[in-house]
C-alpha cells in the first residue's frame, strides 16, 4: 500500500530521530561523564563542567570547561554557550529519585536546526531527558522531545510543540516504577504532559543539561566552524525534591 505525504513524513522523523538518539547515548559509564577540573557553584549545588581531550557523544562534539562555556551570571541566572567549537554539558551532585525542575529563560521556539538544548537526569542504568531541536530539520515546528532509556536502549519517546513564550518550566520526576515529564510555559500552559514506565536509575544518579551541536548527515550537515558565534542558553534556576517512600 503507497504511503500518504503524511505517514511518509512521519516515517523519515521516526528514522531520523533513531539515528539521533544512537548518537545521543549515555557513555559507557557515568563515571566517565564527569571527568572535569572545574566546577561552579549554582542553584545551590555544585556542578562539574564536562571536559573532553578529543570528541564525544552525543553528537560527536568537543566538550569545553571555560567560563565562556559555562559560568553564573551576576542574577544568579546560568549561562551555557558553545564556545570555539566546544559544546558544553553541566553534570550535577547525586540525588537520586525524585523530581527534577529547571527553568529556562532562553526562547526555545528559536532553536537552530542543528543545535540542541538538553535537561535530562541520568544514572547507570537509565536516563529521563527533555530536549529542546529541530534535529536537522528547519521545518519542524515540533521543537521538543522527550525520551526514556534504559541503558544504551530506547524505551520511548515523543515530540511535542511549544507555542508559548519563555520562560519555561521543565521537570522530570523519575520513580521507580515510572517518569512524568511536564513542560509549562510563562502562561502556565501545559505543552507536555507524558507519563511512561521507565527503567531503574542505578548508580551514581544525577541532575544534567546541556546544549551541543547536532552534526547532521552530508549534505544536510551543520555549517558551523570553531569560529561560529552561537547564541547563549540561559537556564534561571534549577531545584530538586527527593521522592517521600
Amino acid at each position: 500500500m503507497p504511503r500518504t505525504g503524511c505517514q511518509t513524513l512521519w516515517v523519515l522523523r521516526l528514522a531520523l530521530l533513531a539515528t539521533l538518539m544512537l548518537m545521543a547515548a549515555p557513555l559507557p559509564s557515568a563515571a566517565a561523564a564527569e571527568r572535569g577540573d572545574r566546577q561552579l557553584r549554582w542553584s545551590g549545588y555544585t556542578w562539574v563542567v564536562r571536559a573532553t581531550k578529543g570528541r564525544a557523544n552525543p553528537g560527536n562534539n568537543r566538550w569545553g570547561d571555560t567560563r565562556w562555556n559555562a559560568r553564573v551570571r551576576r542574577d544568579g541566572a546560568l549561562r551555557l554557550n558553545i564556545s570555539n567549537g566546544k559544546a558544553v554539558e553541566l553534570i550535577g551532585p547525586p540525588t537520586g529519585y525524585g523530581t527534577y525542575r529547571w527553568v529556562v529563560q532562553t526562547d526555545v521556539r528559536r532553536v537552530d536546526p542543528f543545535r540542541v538544548i538538553a535537561l535530562f537526569a541520568r544514572g547507570t542504568t537509565g536516563e529521563q531527558d527533555v530536549e529542546f531541536s529541530r534535529w536537522g530539520d528547519p521545518g519542524e515546528t515540533s521543537v521538543g522531545t522527550w525520551v526514556s532509556w534504559r541503558r544504551r536502549t530506547r524505551l520511548a519517546f515523543g515530540f511535542f510543540a511549544v507555542p508559548g513564550p519563555p520562560p519555561y518550566t521543565v521537570q522530570i520526576t523519575w520513580r521507580p516504577q515510572r517518569t512524568r515529564y511536564t513542560v509549562r510555559d510563562a502562561n502556565r500552559r501545559l505543552v507536555l504532559d507524558q507519563t511512561y514506565a521507565s527503567s531503574r536509575a542505578g548508580r551514581h544518579v544525577s541532575p544534567r543539561l546541556s546544549y551541543w551541536i547536532y552534526p547532521g548527515h552530508g549534505s544536510f550537515g551543520n555549517r558551523f566552524t570553531s569560529k561560529t558565534k552561537h547564541p547563549p542558553v540561559i537556564v534561571r534556576d534549577f531545584s530538586f525534591s527527593r521522592l517521600r517512600r
